[in-house]
């Protein structure tokens, strides 16, 4: 669960939509209702007001709340060859940090369009 800058709260469900509840209207909706977007996990917003989701399998979905739009980010589009996404974090500088299951760390810099890659090569201890 997050919270966006209208202060509206962000639900995952693993086995049905994106949820988001509007507190101040006391109303819970659907997040997109005629995308598809189903089996999200882990949420994080970023500063260009968008919602970062990693799902069931390999790929992060990028949803633009003003646009209403949904890019995917998977491994055709750069990331890891990893079986599925897990955490999703965002660090000072604004770079997307996302774990994997067995493929270790990638970082997106949002800035520069840019994805690094990190395993057990670079350092870590293991790759997920």
């Amino acid at each position: 669960m997050i919270q966006d800058s209208e202060g509206n709260l962000w639900l995952p469900d693993p086995g049905g939509p994106l949820m988001i509840l509007e507190p101040k209207a006391g109303i819970l909706k659907k997040a997109l209702p005629n995308t598809g977007v189903n089996g999200l996990q882990h949420l994080m917003y970023d500063d260009q007001q968008r919602v970062w989701a990693t799902t069931q399998s390999d790929e992060v979905r990028i949803i633009d709340i003003k646009s209403q739009t949904v890019k995917i980010l998977d491994n055709k589009h750069g990331l890891s060859t990893a079986t599925r996404t897990a955490g999703i974090a965002k660090d000072r500088s604004g770079k997307i940090w996302i774990s994997t299951g067995g493929g270790g760390i990638d970082i997106v810099d949002v800035t520069n369009k840019e994805i690094k890659y990190l395993d057990q090569a670079h350092g870590l201890q293991s790759n997920g």
